[in-house]
């Protein structure tokens, strides 16, 4: 089953606006939309991060901060400590060929946790390769149309 299917990506910077207010999106960077609770928000999903997902508090304010999470440990980011969580994540898929999310969603393996960083964090969250790898997911990037497909495992994966 496809999750993004044909999810493009720009060759030159964007604005995307979305409920929480609006991000500057980077030029090749792909824009993703995931879950916690019930707050859903853009992320780019980084194949040179390493984790599952990473973000600040600051993202989370409006769930009322990390009150709800569970803290499971630390891990060393950019040689700084920063404080691991324990939660469910879901990927939503797009409406095929645009960033537009549904209301779809697959859950993500996150069994490492989530980093919540309470400052020095990335300036939109990121989605890793961690949690695509855990979750037995098959990304393909077509770099000719710039554009981005993310599958489930299935009969013909």
């Amino acid at each position: 089953m496809k999750i993004l299917d044909r999810l493009p990506y720009c060759e030159e910077a964007t604005l995307l606006s979305f409920h929480g207010g609006a991000v500057d999106i980077r030029p090749y960077q792909i824009v993703v939309w995931v879950r916690l609770q019930r707050l859903l928000f853009p992320a780019v999903l980084d194949t040179g991060f390493s984790g599952n997902l990473y973000l600040t508090a600051t993202h989370l304010d409006s769930l009322g901060g990390i009150a709800f999470l569970k803290q499971i440990g630390h891990v060393e980011v950019n040689r700084l400590v920063q404080p691991v969580f324990e939660s469910n994540v879901w990927l939503h898929h797009n409406r095929p060929g645009t960033r537009e999310p549904t209301d779809q969603a697959n859950p993500l393996t996150i069994d490492e946790g989530i980093i919540v960083a309470a400052e020095n964090g990335p300036r939109i969250p990121l989605l890793g390769m961690k949690a695509i790898t855990r979750s037995r997911l098959k990304l393909s990037v077509d770099g000719e149309r710039r554009e981005v497909t993310l599958k489930t495992r299935g009969l013909f994966y």
